[in-house]
């Protein structure tokens, strides 16, 4: 891999070269920045930045410097037969071009590297084929910038500093110019590009590892031996943006419609003996767009992943939605779990609980007294009594807000074991993914107005989602593994029918948690 000079700086990629021309250029800057300060001391802010500018410049040629040197163009090369030999593929060298590559320090360098395509099952070696006979060729290598790490033009370190960047302001072109401030000077839509590339290699990952468990060739993780796990499963809201068949519009722009999504979330996490979350343990915040049976298998996959199937407790816990507890079991089933329990989260039972009370009781006094009540009885794993106090309020025959909280109790009382579950020192409330839709979704993807391709916006979720779980580096670090042998982004994979209503389940004799008839 030959790399040419930077563009704009009079310097060789020498070391010699290097500090001959940092010590020159430091000796008239010198002169330069103290002239500045002598004529206004308010002039330091422009000073810093400008002595880090130059500080770039030295890093980014002591950067191009290191992957000039030969040494590091032997090692590079060997790496780069081995990741073509690791792909299981036999490749073809197309041609060798140059290629612009952005380093962190901003600058860009030019480096001149072989690309390679996958050989055709029906090509022999050295013999092209015929007119009409092409076939379908797959998506070629860069083997010596995949040994680096380097993908979209620009440095692992720099992909990561701009994707950073992105989830966690506002909008594409606020991250453009936050970069910009930091000297990183590259426009929005690569800001984009980079960004979703690295979203949607980091889902390409997580589709290999799930077909390797469906395989049953993913050996189960120790994380979670002997742990207190907490599975928590709920729904948020984000709209995405379909565009329209036919004629565009007068500016040349599809017209399309923006329909509201409802992106599923998982988390996942361990407490100690008095129901506190452990923070030194690994969290799993995970996301997807496809449906109740895609955050399903991602919970399968993750407990057994961390071991789960060897913790000591396992509580799913979640609102009282049908499509979640008509697939906790499959997914108990899938992740080998041989004892689990399950709960309705506390705070929206009472919540129903409030509306009722609130309807048919005018004075605050009785309200706080009848709502005590059925907590206690909740709490105490005594449905019945609480139905019972909830049909002795005034008026509760003719007040749908009671018959609601009555349906809503009747229907999920194999859920309402609180008793139990306290009494294992377990929480009984979903609030951490109640937080994780409001972080993850709510603070970027929902903003007013803002609307997203489906496949764009499954990429960002899923970076934010670890980036706020603390996984970011771990997640980067199966990416390098993943995108070492392939530029392609495919992380759609065949879903398996979770829900205990499907006809292939019931050979399994699953239990049934939710009557039919829930709301």
């Amino acid at each position: 891999m030959e790399v040419a000079k930077i563009k704009g700086i009079d310097c060789k990629l020498t070391i010699g070269a290097i500090m001959h021309y940092m010590a020159e250029q430091i000796q008239i800057l010198f002169c330069q920045w103290v002239g500045n300060l002598e004529e206004n001391p308010d002039n330091f802010v422009s000073v810093e930045r400008t002595i880090l500018q130059f500080t770039n410049i030295i890093a980014g040629l002591l950067t191009a410097t290191v992957l000039a040197d030969s040494k590091t163009n032997e090692q590079v090369k060997k790496e780069a037969k081995k990741i073509r030999r690791e792909s299981g593929k036999k490749w073809r060298l197309v041609r060798s071009t140059w290629l612009t590559v952005t380093l962190l320090c901003g600058l860009t360098i030019s480096v001149y590297t072989p690309y390679w395509l996958p050989r055709r099952p029906s090509q022999k070696p050295g013999k092209r084929p015929g007119p009409g006979k092409r076939g379908k060729e797959g998506t070629g290598l860069y083997p010596e910038l995949s040994a680096l790490g380097i993908r979209e033009g620009v440095t692992s370190s720099l992909q990561e500093e701009i994707a950073r960047t992105t989830i966690f302001m506002p909008s594409f072109k606020i991250s453009q110019q936050e970069l910009e401030h930091r000297g990183i000077n590259i426009d929005v839509k690569m800001v984009r590009r980079v960004t979703l590339e690295l979203g949607e290699q980091a889902l390409s990952a997580r589709k290999e590892d799930i077909e390797l468990w469906k395989k049953g060739l993913y050996p189960a993780g120790t994380t979670f031996n002997g742990k207190r796990v907490v599975v928590t499963i709920d729904g948020g809201r984000t709209r995405t943006r379909k565009n329209h068949s036919g004629r565009r519009t007068k500016k040349g722009r599809h017209r399309f419609e923006t329909n509201w999504r409802e992106p599923k979330l998982l988390v996942i996490y361990t407490v100690d003996e008095n129901g506190k979350r452990e923070a030194d343990t690994e969290q799993v915040i995970e996301t997807g767009l496809k449906g109740p049976e895609q955050i399903s298998e991602l919970a399968a996959f993750h407990l057994h992943r961390l071991g789960a199937a060897d913790a000591e407790e396992v509580v799913f816990l979640a609102d009282g939605a049908e499509w979640i507890w008509d697939r906790v079991p499959m997914i108990a089933k899938q992740s080998g779990l041989k004892h689990w329990m399950a709960g309705v989260d506390f705070c929206h039972v009472m919540g129903y609980v409030g509306k009722a009370v609130k309807a048919t009781c005018p004075e605050k006094t009785d309200r706080k007294t009848h709502a005590k009540k059925i907590r206690k009885a909740l709490l105490a794993g005594m449905t019945e009594k609480a139905l019972a106090i909830l049909k002795s309020l005034p008026d509760a025959e003719i007040s749908e807000d009671v018959q609601t909280a009555l349906r809503y109790i009747r229907n999920r009382r194999l859920l309402m074991k609180y008793d139990q579950i306290k009494g294992k020192g377990l929480p009984i409330g979903s609030g951490a993914v109640e937080s994780a839709v409001r972080r993850v979704i709510n603070l970027r993807i929902k903003s007013p107005g803002m609307f997203w391709e489906e496949d764009n916006v499954e990429a960002f979720m899923y970076l934010r989602a670890n980036a706020l779980s603390g996984q970011w580096d771990n997640m980067l670090k199966r990416v390098h593994q993943h995108s070492r042998t392939t530029r392609k982004r495919d992380w759609k994979w065949n879903l398996t029918p979770y829900s205990i209503k499907e006809e292939g389940n019931k050979i399994y004799q699953l239990p049934q948690l939710l009557n039919k008839e829930a709301a």
